[in-house]
């Protein structure tokens, strides 16, 4: 396994972590969730796949709604409970251990596409932060929509500087892991580089007014 995902999945797979994403599961979608569904994103039954699916929260919320959603992680832990809670809840959802980097599914299958909770901060190269815009390109419908969330370079550095290293966020003082920071400048040119159509890109505090989360938010259009 690369040496950069075996850090992530390592982080990923502590119990102490695990607890603290199980904890969330009741929250259901964030705010700004809710609008980037509300406004961009059909139900009648569509297909997401959601990459980065931690324990199911954003999972089990989308399914509620209505959505055929297919969550993947890289934590063997999470998906066991991401399944179990599912089967709680009566929902018919599919979960999956598998990476972003190297997608398991057809072309054309999926409708929509999430990265959230800033999960691709996790992506720690550029090559394989190509790899995998590329991979949800692919298993994307035509017109179908990706969206993912990132950390702000710019708020972070102003608010945990004492955190960061460069573009780098240590938000967890006993871990390798770390989330890489991004400006709006970065994503636009990575989004650009694979084809995406670019539907919105901003923080997360320009959808809404009461949004009180302040990360970046890309939308864009196969």
């Amino acid at each position: 396994m690369d040496k950069n995902i075996d850090i992530v999945k390592n982080h990923f797979s502590n119990d102490v972590f695990i607890k603290e994403m199980f904890d969330r599961n009741n929250l259901g979608l964030r705010n700004w969730e809710k609008i980037v569904i509300e406004r961009y994103f059909e139900k009648n039954g569509n297909k997401i796949l959601d990459i980065g699916c931690g324990t199911g929260r954003e999972a089990i919320a989308l399914a509620k709604l209505g959505f055929k959603i297919t969550g993947i992680d890289i934590s063997e832990e999470e998906i066991e409970i991401a399944k179990n809670e599912a089967q709680k809840e009566q929902l018919e959802i599919e979960f999956k251990l598998c990476n972003g980097i190297n997608l398991e599914f057809d072309k054309d299958t999926f409708d929509y596409s999430i990265i959230w909770v800033q999960t691709f901060g996790n992506i720690y190269t550029k090559e394989n932060r190509i790899k995998i815009l590329f991979e949800n390109k692919r298993v994307l419908k035509n017109d179908g929509i990706l969206c993912f969330s990132t950390h702000d370079y710019e708020y972070v550095k102003g608010n945990y500087k004492q955190f960061t290293k460069g573009h780098r966020f240590y938000p967890y003082s006993n871990s390798k892991c770390y989330w890489k920071l991004f400006t709006i400048d970065e994503i636009n040119n990575l989004v650009n580089e694979i084809g995406f159509k670019i539907l919105f890109l901003g923080k997360s505090k320009e959808l809404d007014k009461n949004i009180n989360i302040d990360v970046l938010i890309c939308i864009c259009k196969k």
